[in-house]
């Protein structure tokens, strides 16, 4: 290879790179043909050839003035691509930007393209991104490397780039007692007061506050309502329970003034221009701008112009609207099915997970004695919690002696926020598997698609328990001093689908919990492959650029459905279903399952053909096969793929796999090979879905999935939303 720089060396070969160019815009963009000659002409083009044939392979067309240079084309024929043409012409320009003493290159990177994975591996740093043009509608990243250049300015650089890794994520700490404050209007104390239709759910409410779990207030326009409904009576009991509620300070007419214009806009649209807002109207104005001013969480009202704007209120102002019917939620039928027993075989010794009971407290004090937790944190952990907020308290066994024990607060409306405990004698056998299947689990039984965030609570000794939680998601806490907490960790817990329709509700939860913001719009796959996610610290402004894989363990077990990504539907038969994936269905097991169970990352094993379509971080749908009720049930990711012999499967995946050996030599080719893939992040789906759905939807192909599947970007999507739909009749 042979890298030409001055005009009269490259003018031969401006056609070519014209040519290459126009053919690949959009990668390039468009450029017309008077500019290569003058940037040839100027010394701002480099064209590699090969040596001996002169044929043309690549160029590099830059501009820029002092103190930086700028990349505007890169480009490298497909058959050259792996003779690092485009690094050789990349140095190039490094050591010619050196030598003139500029101080960075930078490069304008469409955010979708795989490009990226070059220029970050060239070490051009993502310092910002911008929208592109309307035509295409991309996000631009732009793309810079400092150059080692001996210059009194270099003290001017550009910070140092900005972290890819998920792990560099860090949660504040808040405090354990925080509860969120909602104010209420007066319907709501009037269904409770009057025992009026809606009292069950406005009930509901008040024993949320009676219990903790929130903070309940009204606004100063409350009590001034009550005196215009005329309950003036000192004697009144409805007057006397109102004075006696926590009311926010009444707010100055001139911050109160301009917030009710603004919001009037949004909630009556038809009547702005009329300037005819009713008393009612007013007085629901001055609650909600109450509540705004105040900073409060949230605001719970039957006002139906109120709740139809719930998403925009949450999403530019910070409150949550909530109408007294969102408390009364309760998790269907099969979601705790699973929850109240496991019992497991390893090898010859039996592992179990049941309830706490009071036989058990005795044990399990002395357990947590020896592990050198506070007497204070042991009454917390043993704490059964409240009619309204539950504790959930699991024992682990190993052969019938007592190991560990996890504890946690079951999930309400209110309770977003909850402490995890978890315990587990590190020193005995197969300790890991079980803190493994522990934190999977909390996340499997959370409520769907609700964003949680979990603060795991563990051991100064427990050092498994810490790496095994950060590998799956869980972050360093830090105080507001910016020092680390030693023994604690926190989490998002998203159990469902992420997709375009609920990612306004998702990353306004994510900030609230997190003080981390996300784009305002969904990335593409390309976008999160190739690029990553940015989340940027709202209290630092330090942004960071997280893949779609690491983002998905973030927030595992949750499924990011973006645009223009693809699925796989994989059939599995009932019986190996259940012993893999969980009990899904109404019977209770007789018998021990079988190890993989206890696994997060599970594997299954197929004839073997099409690997390439397993490619890592695919989506997974299973669909149980076989005569009966054919259904698809859960949905996990790829984390491996590859074709194996029976031997190399025993060594390495039969534990987490359930097929005998039996079975395995019945799916060996000729070469003696079986394709094993290893999934995780699996989520049990709300609703499962039918045969039928995907027939009549034409999800599938007339094959009627006898073996795995590819589903197109847009039927991903489609299954995507039925799997956590509320819709039984999918």
């Amino acid at each position: 290879m042979q890298i030409l720089k001055t005009y009269s060396e490259n003018k031969p070969y401006l056609g070519d790179v014209q040519k290459h160019a126009d053919n690949n815009r959009n990668a390039l963009g468009f450029l017309p043909a008077s500019s290569y000659e003058e940037q040839a002409r100027k010394g701002r083009l480099f064209v590699a050839i090969t040596r001996k044939s002169k044929k043309y392979i690549g160029h590099l067309l830059y501009g820029g003035r002092y103190p930086s240079l700028k990349i505007f084309q890169i480009h490298v024929c497909n058959v050259d691509r792996k003779q690092k043409v485009g690094t050789s012409l990349l140095n190039e320009l490094i050591q010619y930007g050196e030598s003139k003493s500029f101080l960075s290159i930078s490069a304008h990177v469409a955010a979708d393209l795989k490009a990226n994975l070059f220029w970050e591996k060239a070490g051009f740093a993502l310092v910002r991104q911008k929208k592109g043009g309307k035509s295409k509608n991309r996000i631009i990243n732009i793309r810079v490397k400092n150059l080692n250049s001996l210059s009194i300015l270099n003290y001017t650089r550009i910070s140092q780039p900005p972290s890819s890794q998920s792990q560099d994520i860090k949660y504040s700490e808040k405090p354990l007692l925080n509860r969120p404050s909602y104010a209420i209007d007066l319907n709501v104390m009037f269904d409770l007061l009057k025992n009026r239709k809606h009292h069950d759910e406005a009930g509901k409410i008040f024993q949320a506050g009676w219990s903790g779990d929130i903070k309940l207030c009204v606004t100063a326009e409350f009590r001034k309502e009550l005196e215009r409904n005329k309950f003036k009576s000192s004697n009144d009991p409805i007057f006397k329970f109102a004075e006696n509620l926590p009311a926010l300070p009444e707010i100055a007419q001139k911050y109160l003034a301009p917030l009710i214009e603004e919001i009037g806009t949004l909630i009556f649209p038809d009547k702005k221009s009329q300037n005819r807002y009713s008393d009612q109207d007013k007085s629901d104005l001055i609650h909600l701008t109450s509540a705004i001013h105040h900073k409060i969480h949230g605001f719970i009202t039957r006002e139906d112009a109120i709740l139809n704007q719930s998403d925009t209120l949450s999403q530019i102002y910070g409150l949550e609207i909530l109408s007294p019917i969102d408390l009364l939620i309760d998790f269907p039928d099969y979601e705790m099915r699973d929850i109240n027993f496991l019992n497991v075989l390893v090898d010859d010794s039996r592992i179990q997970i049941t309830n706490f009971s009071d036989e058990h407290r005795e044990t399990v004090e002395r357990v947590l004695v020896e592990a050198g937790i506070h007497q204070i944190n042991i009454s917390e952990i043993l704490h059964p919690g409240t009619t309204s907020t539950k504790r959930e308290r699991k024992v682990v066994t190993f052969d019938q002696n007592v190991i560990g024990i996890a504890s946690w607060e079951q999930f309400n409306r209110f309770k977003v926020e909850t402490s995890l405990y978890l315990f587990i004698d590190e020193k005995l056998p197969f300790s890991n598997r079980v803190i493994d299947h522990i934190l999977e689990y909390v996340g499997r039984v959370s409520e769907p698609q609700i964003v949680r965030k979990f603060n795991l609570n563990i051991g100064k000794s427990q050092t498994y328990t810490k790496q095994a939680a950060s590998l799956r998601g869980y972050c360093q806490c830090y105080s507001d001093e910016g020092k680390i907490i030693p023994d604690r960790l926190s989490k998002i817990v998203y159990r469902g689908v992420i997709n375009q329709n609920n990612w306004d509700s998702f990353k306004n939860s994510f900030r609230k919990l997190t003080n981390y913001s996300l784009p305002s719009i969904l990335p593409t796959h390309q976008e999160f492959c190739h690029t990553g996610i940015c989340i940027a610290n709202d209290e630092t402004y330090q942004e960071q650029y997280v893949k779609l894989f690491d983002f998905e363990t973030l927030i595992s077990p949750g499924i990011v459905f973006c645009p223009k990504r693809t699925s796989i539907i994989l059939p599995i038969k009932r019986r190996y279903a259940e012993e893999l994936l969980g009990n899904f269905s109404k019977q209770t097991k007789m018998f021990a399952s079988a190890e993989a169970l206890l696994h997060v990352e599970k594997a299954y094993f197929k004839k073997a053909r099409n690997k390439e379509l397993f490619a890592r971080g695919i989506p997974v749908f299973f669909y149980v096969s076989g005569k009966g009720n054919m259904k698809v049930i859960g949905v996990g990711r790829v984390t491996y793929s590859d074709y194996l012999s029976i031997e190399e499967i025993e060594i390495n995946l039969s534990r987490q796999g359930v097929l005998p050996h039996s079975q395995l030599s019945g799916l060996v080719n000729n070469s003696k090979q079986i394709h094993a893939i290893t999934f995780d992040n699996f989520n049990l789906l709300q609703t499962p879905i039918p045969y039928s759905f995907l027939k009549n939807n034409k999800i599938i192909s007339g094959a009627n999935l006898v073996t795995s599947e590819m589903i197109s970007s847009k039927n991903t999507l489609i299954l995507g939303k039925a799997a956590f739909s509320n819709n039984t009749s999918i």
